[in-house]
């Protein structure tokens, strides 16, 4: 994900060995500061090791004294386009984006209690009026996105047009099990792994490795839109050098800042069967509930204001 996102944001840890009692003393110490909707997740307590990164609430970009206070802000952004792909059979994935559908499935299911206003394609349109929108949205409703890369480049085909590629290469898996490991599908993501991804070509010649590429990009590209971006700030006196470290100015004053990547482990090859289903339960459920307002005669400015490609949304 370095060669993709930049060497300056992406911090690859390290692998640590943990005594077992230690993280499970750890999984009790933090269980009562999770947020009810989190408490369905565990921490693996029993591999024995952890990843160990740096204090991304801190800034990270150059070492001096830290003396005025720091805040630091996540953001999970999630994919911020269209699908533009032939094989789109839903009409309403050309219209409205996946996190907005996905927000009256996981309401339904109880995930979470409202829908919030906060639309991916407000915070990546530049207008300032969409992009002001989406950030208020987030601290009105924050859920677990108040944790931004377009990744449209990897992802040409939506998962419809994925999948009927993943079952060739899970056809080929199944008749020749040990190709596994030459197809890297568990790894290792190394620079050879990454120049095939770097293959666009839309041209599908029906070969098992045609697949296997759109497979790979299809995983990359799910890390990024599911990654989480966090911006530490830290005000800094006028007479500060600029040239020292990276400030950004606002009407009132200077902050100094570093941003850090984080989030980045590669999507699963197995997950894609879960997407596949998942993406269809969202757009049906999305379509039915559309069906139901209809039914119930809503004003058309309303159901405007369900379609993500508005140039401008009401606020």
């Amino acid at each position: 994900m370095k060669e993709f996102l930049g060497e300056n944001y992406v911090h690859c840890g390290e692998v640590v060995q943990l005594p077992l009692d230690f993280v499970k003393q750890l999984c009790l110490k933090v269980q009562s500061e999770r947020p009810e909707s989190r408490c369905d997740k565990d921490l693996d307590t029993l591999s024995g090791y952890a990843l160990c990164l740096p204090n991304l609430a801190r800034l990270q970009t150059y070492h001096f004294a830290e003396h005025r206070p720091i805040l630091c802000v996540e953001i999970k952004p999630k994919c911020g386009f269209i699908p533009f792909s032939s094989d789109v059979t839903h009409e309403m994935k050309h219209k409205v984006c996946r996190y907005c559908m996905h927000q009256h499935l996981k309401v339904a299911t109880g995930k979470w209690k409202q829908i919030s206003k906060y639309c991916p394609l407000d915070l990546y349109s530049g207008n300032k009026q969409r992009m002001h929108f989406a950030l208020k949205s987030l601290l009105q409703e924050a859920q677990n996105n108040l944790k931004i890369f377009k990744v449209q480049m990897l992802d040409l085909l939506d998962i419809e047009g994925l999948y009927p590629l993943y079952r060739r290469v899970e056809r080929y898996l199944e008749e020749f099990p040990e190709e596994r490991k030459t197809l890297q599908i568990d790894g290792p993501y190394d620079e050879a792994f990454y120049q095939k991804l770097l293959d666009l070509s839309t041209e599908d010649d029906g070969t098992v490795a045609f697949a296997l590429t759109k497979v790979q990009q299809y995983r990359v590209a799910m890390t990024a839109k599911d990654c989480s971006i966090m911006i530490a700030l830290s005000p800094c006196l006028q007479d500060t050098r600029s040239d020292q470290r990276p400030i950004v100015p606002s009407s009132r004053s200077r902050f100094t800042f570093s941003v850090s990547v984080l989030d980045l482990d590669l999507k699963p090859y197995e997950s894609i069967p879960h997407q596949y289903k998942l993406d269809g339960k969202i757009v049906n459920y999305y379509s039915k509930t559309l069906h139901a307002k209809d039914a119930a005669v809503m004003p058309t400015r309303f159901k405007e204001s369900e379609d993500c490609t508005l140039v401008l949304h009401k606020v």
